[in-house]
């Protein structure tokens, strides 16, 4: 403790362990320090997986660069009278090392529909624990570690290696916490009669987008529960069915085998509709006549389509058994594949359903196995269509039952197994696995210093709040304090836990930690002692950060303490991209806000990534826990496959980067060069006389132009020559200059470039200059970008010795759908050593400047990203050119003229 006084020269006076601090001014007060240390290593323990239990004992690196000089720093404060901790604000910013691993053949639903965890990749979509889509940040490398099944109430059961994260519901501590695999398997029980210790949640209903589908999907339910396997009738009792399908569009006609008997047509048409298709068209189109089953895009459809899909099986087929418990609705079938269907679609409308094989019996002769699909349904949301059934549901009750969660029945070693770990965009870090969809998860120093400044700050009636983007991330950082708590014989009997509502109380002091959801509204009558604030990339503004700021800024608190910890993000226009920038800025001058502490581990951005020097930057921890051999693995996937090294970039080193991803791998690129001239008239005269392909991209009046000629192989499988012309008006010549260091001027004078006079593109010299092209080689086709304006589009062809009206030429926007056969053709020719540019200086640094964007719609459609060029000295022109002068091979060079772009649009002759 230290006395109170009233002058900045006083002596410190803070003692422990019998340590007096006899500093004086501001300093660095070991006292404190060793305090801080001491109750993170003898008061509290770890809480995961190996390590649980044990004292948490601090490696070199959070001792000594972050809780010492954080918690040990002091100034003297005037208006306490008394020296105070100097930081009041903790930005920690350091490499992310969690991740989730499932066995590689594990079935994965993303937005392209079912795939596999060994399948998935960077930019894939999978499920969120709320059913919502979230993008797949980072994909580790396969690695082998002891395996585990684990299995479900439900029946489900997934294949996971002994550290993969679980999210779950603990009923002996009364907590919802991450524990490891081989934890499961080491504390499955508790209590004298072995009672099941772990449940995870049932996940909410998937939110897919609307699929067109060829059926309805509520007649397509009807037919598949009670209609003819054979053509479209159906045999129904209930009028109110009957009704529905007709509000449809769907003719239907009683048939005359009795009055259960419909068709389904009006007896001239049979349905016609869906682009004139009858109903027994489509269902022989997809298979479905004498093989009832669902087909796959109906799984994965609209949660509304699955819905009525759903509605229609039980309104035909489903029952609802009543007795003491709550109703439990079913749905029974002999065919296995259509009983499978309906626990998919239960499953993914948020219900926890099971199935169950028995045997089919018909006047005591056994017919052979049924499944039984069972579920709790509540009537604010019935399975049912049908008012007769729907009526008989309970309704849903005010506290969560045990159908809203899933208990883990048993886990069991088998071989080891080959697995990969993921990471995640939403805050939650849980996604959903299996066919099962079960929930599985992916913070214990931040938890530490909330504890502390609980219990051992010396504040009365301190408020700490756990803040994130939303509830649940915020309460990843109070669950690991909870479970500290409980497993730490001192804090447990000092501190009192209030699960429902995420609170841990001191009685002593009044004070408390709770969670708070990212509502800034709420929050800005707070008067916090401590924040946690956890993962700031996934904030989407400051607000809450704000309130939090001048909560604390009241004066009330004698030493109040905000602890921000985050990775790299990949927005740069984003909040926590500019907290992170001014926490660069303070990193570099403190004087600039001397009460912020600052604790970055970002590898610089011009460091080689793929030196193993560089790695430790942003991971103190490598070597240690984190494996080094993993980590190559890792850089080695990343540097041979570009899509991976924004993910490798921002999870491994910690840097920023953009949502655009590096594209080309220039060692690769580099090292199919060919022969090499110190002049491009050289290449000309060399391969002079040899078929070509071109690709033209002009430029705004003031920049960078490209056109590339590409020359297929003399010899199949050979190499392709691409050589480039290059123009730039001479006024924007000085500013790409000032960003290159020069590179522009000496690429003019190399030849390599051509400067023209003025301010605005010389089109006539461009004309020019592929007119000597024209003249040195035979060229059967080029694409230009549709921008390039098509009276000079049309000059360029006539300059080559092309006719646009015979398909000769086709030019396009580069739209992902258009760029992508070219991207991909470029890439195939790289790869495999084929892609000879000469070392023309120009292409190369635009080769290795060019970033590309994933399709939203389809991950495998790409396109380059262009840089904003009033901000940036990068340029890509030759990257385009040459996608358009390979497509424009691959796609006609065979001889066949595919339709031309001017087929349609026409064209405007010069």
């Amino acid at each position: 403790m230290a006395p109170s006084g009233s002058s900045p020269d006083q002596v410190c006076g803070w003692t422990h362990d019998g340590t007096t601090c006899r500093e004086t001014t501001s300093h660095f007060c070991v006292p404190r320090a060793d305090h801080a240390t001491g109750f993170v290593e003898e008061v509290l323990v770890h809480t995961k997986g190996t390590y649980a239990r044990k004292p948490f004992l601090l490696t070199p690196w959070q001792r000594d660069h972050i809780i010492r000089p954080l918690m040990g720093t002091v100034a003297w404060s005037s208006e306490h009278g008394a020296y105070v901790r100097r930081y009041n604000t903790a930005w920690i910013e350091i490499a992310r090392k969690n991740g989730k691993a499932l066995a590689v053949d594990t079935p994965i639903l993303t937005r392209a529909g079912w795939t596999t965890m060994g399948e998935l990749g960077p930019g894939d979509e999978v499920h969120a624990s709320d059913g919502e889509l979230t993008r797949v940040l980072w994909v580790s490398e396969r690695h082998t570690r002891p395996t585990y099944t684990v299995r479900f109430a439900d029946g489900a059961k997934l294949v996971a290696s002994d550290e993969h994260k679980w999210w779950v519901n603990d009923r002996k501590l009364h907590v919802q916490r991450v524990v490891t695999t081989r934890e499961l398997a080491e504390t499955l029980t508790y209590g004298r009669r072995g009672d099941r210790r772990y449940s995870v949640d049932v996940p909410q209903a998937l939110q897919r987008p609307e699929t067109p589908l060829p059926i309805e999907p509520y007649l397509l339910g009807c037919w598949l529960g009670d209609g003819s396997s054979h053509r479209a009738a159906l045999t129904c009792a209930d009028a109110e069915i009957i009704a529905r399908i007709r509000t449809l569009g769907q003719p239907v006609k009683r048939e005359a085998g009795g009055p259960y008997a419909w068709t389904l047509s009006d007896g001239r048409r049979l349905g016609r509709g869906n682009g004139g298709a009858t109903l027994n068209a489509r269902l022989r189109a997809h298979g479905l006549l004498g093989n009832k089953h669902v087909p796959d895009a109906y799984l994965t459809a609209s949660r509304s389509q699955r819905l009525e899909l759903l509605r229609g099986l039980m309104d035909t087929d489903g029952s609802v058994n009543t007795g003491p418990n709550t109703p439990r609705v079913e749905f029974v079938s002999t065919q296995y594949r259509l009983a499978d269907a309906v626990l998919v679609l239960a499953r993914s409308l948020g219900w926890k359903a099971t199935i169950k094989e028995s045997r089919a019996s018909l006047n005591g002769r056994d017919c052979g196995p049924r499944w039984r699909v069972a579920w709790t349904a509540y009537a604010d949301e019935a399975p049912f269509h049908l008012t007769r059934k729907a009526r008989l549901l309970a309704a849903r009750p005010h506290r969560p039952t045990r159908a809203s969660t899933n208990a883990i029945t048993a886990v069991e070693q088998v071989e080891p197994a080959e697995a990969v770990c993921i990471a995640i965009e939403h805050p939650s870090s849980v996604f959903l696995a299996g066919r099962s969809l079960t929930p599985t998860h992916n913070s214990e120093l931040l938890a530490a210093v909330m504890l502390y400044l609980l219990v051992a700050d010396n504040e009365e009636e301190a408020e700490l709040y756990g803040c994130a983007r939303d509830r649940d991330q915020a309460s990843l950082v109070f669950n690991v304090a909870s479970r500290m708590v409980q497993l730490s014989p001192v804090l447990s009997r000092r501190l009192r836990i209030k699960e429902t509502n995420k609170r841990i109380i001191d009685p002593k002091t009044a004070s408390f930690y709770q969670v708070i959801a990212a509502d800034a509204a709420g929050a800005l009558g707070y008067n916090p002692h401590g924040v946690a604030a956890d993962e700031i990339l996934a904030w989407r503004k400051r607000d809450l950060w704000d309130a939090m700021e001048t909560g604390m800024g009241s004066g009330a608190r004698k030493q109040p303490l905000m602890v921000a910890a985050t990775t790299a993000g990949n927005d740069p226009a984003s909040f926590a991209a500019n907290m992170h920038n001014e926490m660069q800025r303070i990193a570099d001058q403190p004087d600039r806000s001397p009460h912020t502490f600052v604790y970055l581990r970002n590898t610089p951005d011009d460091a080689d990534p793929w030196d193993e020097a560089t790695w430790e930057i942003a991971n103190p921890a490598l070597g240690d826990f984190l494996s080094v051999e993993k980590f190559r693995q890792a850089a080695n996937d990343a540097k041979n496959a570009p899509e991976k090294e924004n993910a490798f970039r921002q999870f491994r080193l910690n840097q920023w980067v953009r949502q655009a991803t590096r594209w080309m791998p220039m060692h690769l690129y580099e090292a199919c060069a060919g022969d090499v001239w110190d002049h491009p008239d050289r290449a000309r005269e060399e391969l002079a006389g040899r078929e070509a392909w071109g690709g033209l991209d002009l430029s705004a009046k003031f920049d960078l132009t490209a056109w590339c000629v590409l020359l297929p192989p003399e010899e199949p499988g050979g190499p392709v020559d691409v050589l480039w012309r290059f123009w730039l008006p001479e006024e924007a010549l000085p500013r790409l200059d000032d960003e290159n260091d020069g590179a522009f001027t000496r690429w003019a004078q190399q030849g390599w470039l051509t400067v023209t006079e003025g301010n605005i593109q010389d089109y006539d010299r461009i004309r020019d200059d592929i007119a000597a092209d024209g003249d040195t080689f035979a060229f059967r086709g080029l694409d230009a970008d549709e921008w390039s304006m098509w009276p000079v589009i049309n000059k360029v062809a006539d300059a080559v010795g092309l006719d646009p009206e015979v398909g000769e030429v086709a030019a396009y926007k580069n739209t992902y759908d258009r760029m992508t056969p070219g991207l991909t053709e470029v890439m195939a020719l790289v790869k495999t050593g084929r892609f000879e540019h000469h070392g023309n200086p120009v292409a190369s640094f635009c080769f290795d400047s060019v970033e590309v964007r994933r399709a939203p719609y389809n991950p495998d459609l790409i396109r380059p990203d262009k840089p904003e060029r009033d901000k940036s000295g990068k340029r890509i022109d030759a990257v385009p050119t040459a996608a358009m002068a390979a497509s424009a091979w691959a796609l006609r060079g065979t001889g066949e003229a595919p339709r031309s772009a001017y087929e349609d649009r026409g064209i405007t002759v010069a």
